[in-house]
């Protein structure tokens, strides 16, 4: 009797073990799947940084005629900012943008240099 009630626990951990065993090779087969997949899509990211490179250099630029009215259009706004901040953040994009600083910027600068940028309520 014993050995007949071992032989049954024997093959229900037999059929336990295959049960498991067929699970585990699903499991394997996905994962070999999805780092294929991987593999494809890392291979193509090098070219995908290179493309965003590039078009970060040609946003970056500016052609001569639209440097010379952001100069004009830019300059026109420089005068109508009252704290410092903001002519700061303007001149950072007209760096960013190769738009050259205008004589009329660098001069409201030399005459805003006293001036002090408090707001009273």
């Amino acid at each position: 009797m014993e050995i007949e009630a071992g032989n049954g626990h024997l093959a229900e951990l037999m059929g336990h073990l295959t049960r498991e065993s067929a699970q585990f090779e699903t499991l394997m087969t996905g994962a070999r799947t999805v780092i294929s997949e991987l593999g494809g899509k890392f291979a193509a990211l090098p070219g995908t940084a290179s493309l965003l490179e590039e078009s970060k250099h040609r946003l970056n630029t500016l052609s001569p005629a639209d440097a010379c009215d952001g100069e004009q259009l830019f300059g026109e706004l420089y005068r109508h900012y009252t704290m410092q901040t903001e002519r700061d953040v303007h001149l950072a994009h007209c760096d960013r943008f190769g738009i050259a600083r205008p004589p009329s910027i660098i001069a409201h600068d030399a005459g805003r240099a006293d001036a002090e940028d408090v707001l009273f309520f």
